[in-house]
C-alpha cells in the first residue's frame, strides 16, 4: 500500500471479528490494527491489539511503534502484515518484524478475541486538524493505493505412520 501524506490524513488496515456489527451499538470484543499510518508523521508505523475488558472498557497492546528508515518512503509501495496464531500476534512492515504481542498477556486483563475468524477492513480517515490554515492544504488531494491483499491460512498436515 502507498499511504497518503497529509495533515489530518488517518489511513488504516485493521480487523474486526467476522460475527461483529457496529449496528448492535455494543463495543467489538478484539480488534487489530494491522498498520496505522498518520499523514503528518510519516517517519512512524503503527500496529495495535485491542481486546475488550469485562467492564466494557479496552485494554490496547501498544509495544513499540516502527520508526521509518530514511531509505523507506511510505508514499512508496511497502507491505504491512501480521502473522497470528493461538499464542502471538506478530506485525512486520516489508518482511521486517517489529511488534510482537503475545495471548498469554493479553489473558492477564481479558477473555482471548483473537480465537476466532476476524474480516479486513482498508480506510482513509480525515481528521479535522487542519483548521483554516491553506497551509495545511498543500498535500491534498491524496490518496491510499492498495496493489493487492493476500491472506495465507497455515494448515495442519496428517501424516499416516505405519
Amino acid at each position: 500500500a502507498t499511504m497518503p501524506k497529509g495533515i489530518g490524513t488517518w489511513p488504516a488496515i485493521w480487523m474486526w471479528p467476522e460475527n461483529y456489527s457496529i449496528k448492535d451499538n455494543k463495543p467489538a470484543s478484539g480488534e487489530i490494527d494491522i498498520t496505522e499510518v498518520y499523514g503528518d508523521n510519516f517517519r512512524k508505523v503503527t500496529g495495535t491489539a485491542h481486546a475488550l475488558k469485562a467492564d466494557n472498557t479496552y485494554k490496547s497492546f501498544l509495544g513499540s511503534n516502527l520508526k521509518i528508515r530514511k531509505s523507506e518512503n511510505l508514499e512508496d509501495y511497502n507491505t504491512y502484515a501480521i502473522e497470528w496464531n493461538e499464542k502471538e500476534i506478530i506485525w512486520l512492515f516489508n518482511g521486517r518484524k517489529y511488534k510482537k504481542v503475545k495471548t498469554k498477556n493479553i489473558l492477564k486483563y481479558a477473555k482471548n478475541p483473537f480465537d476466532q475468524p476476524y474480516y479486513i477492513m482498508i480506510n482513509l480517515a480525515l481528521q479535522e486538524k487542519t483548521g483554516n490554515d491553506p497551509a495545511t492544504l498543500k498535500d491534498f488531494p491524496t490518496e491510499m493505493k492498495i496493489d493487492y491483499v493476500r491472506v495465507y491460512q497455515k494448515m495442519e498436515i496428517w501424516r499416516y505412520v505405519d
